[in-house]
């Protein structure tokens, strides 16, 4: 979960991962995965966590705890 949150992947429910860094994210105002009910995917949108990536480690915690709730 660790490995791929640095990565900027995350799982779905579908069992894919999705990409939250790419510049198709930077106007998407949805969740993470709207089948989840982790803390982050009720908080931020992808569009959040696309600005913030790679500004800090900030995203990067964001998206290893939507992998650990996920899992």
């Amino acid at each position: 979960a660790i490995w791929h949150a640095i990565f900027s992947l995350v799982l779905t429910a579908n069992g894919e991962y999705a990409c939250v860094i790419s510049s198709a994210c930077a106007a998407d105002y949805r969740p993470i995965d709207e089948a989840c009910s982790c803390y982050v995917c009720r908080t931020y949108s992808r569009a959040y966590l696309y600005t913030i990536a790679g500004r800090n480690n900030t995203a990067g915690q964001l998206l290893t705890y939507h992998n650990i709730a996920h899992q």
